[in-house]
């Protein structure tokens, strides 16, 4: 699967990376952005419960060496403490073209290798409303999707 979006926020991560102080950081130019962003390494929590369909959701984006991964958590609340599922996705990453609209930023593709899905909980009828009934999953497995796919999940070779 290819996610189009902009990698916005440019500055802020040249931040963490390239040594120097912020006002320095912030006036790399989009050119020479581009073999950092391509080299970016870090990650992205999100900072608090994210609502989610009428639920509650949390995302961790890593980025190393012009690779991503992503691990979505989804819950009943706002701790999470009543996970559902956990949905993981990783693969290369690729600057297309700098933005127009944003400053530092890129249009960015992203390319999926690898799909898994944690199930959390044990209900059959909650599972099988989601989708996912069919999926081969297990309470607390971690199950590669990659070539099947599982409910609006499709496999790899179906993403472009």
């Amino acid at each position: 699967m290819t996610l189009k979006t902009l990698v916005a926020g440019a500055a802020t991560a040249l931040a963490l990376i390239v040594p120097g102080n912020a006002a320095e950081t912030a006036l790399v130019a989009a050119d020479q952005a581009r073999p950092i962003l391509e080299r970016l390494s870090g990650t992205y929590e999100s900072v608090g419960p994210e609502r989610w369909y009428g639920a509650f959701g949390h995302r961790s984006f890593r980025f190393d060496d012009g690779r991503w991964s992503l691990d979505f958590t989804f819950g009943f609340d706002p701790a999470l403490d009543q996970k559902v599922f956990t949905f993981s996705t990783e693969g290369p990453y690729a600057l297309v073209a700098p933005s127009d609209a944003v400053p530092q930023a890129h249009h960015t593709v992203f390319f999926e290798d690898v799909k898994r899905v944690t199930l959390h909980i044990d209900d059959p009828e909650l599972v099988a409303q989601m989708g996912m009934a069919d999926c081969g999953l297990e309470v607390g497995v971690s199950v590669d999707i990659s070539e099947t796919g599982c409910a609006n999940w499709k496999p790899v070779a179906e993403c472009g």
